[in-house]
């Protein structure tokens, strides 16, 4: 969890710097900003989707866990 609210708080401040970059930076710095937006923006989704890979396998593994009582080696 600490992880994504460091992300957050990166994402903030680059959204504030690029306010400021968009009206008084250079070309450059335009440019700059605008990868820097997309890199973090990349690293959030890549967290987002890892999160729920892990949400998906926990669910499975519940699933798993209350079906397997059930079945019998043998039988369909």
């Amino acid at each position: 969890m600490k992880r994504a609210s460091d992300l957050d708080a990166i994402a903030d401040a680059c959204i504030a710097a690029h306010a400021v970059i968009a009206e008084h930076g250079t070309p450059q710095m335009k440019m700059l900003s605008r990868v820097l937006l997309h890199i973090v923006g990349k690293e959030i989704a890549r967290n987002l989707s890892s999160s729920q890979h892990e949400d998906d396998q926990a669910l499975h593994g519940e699933i798993t866990r209350v079906a397997a009582p059930g079945l019998r080696p043998g039988r369909p």
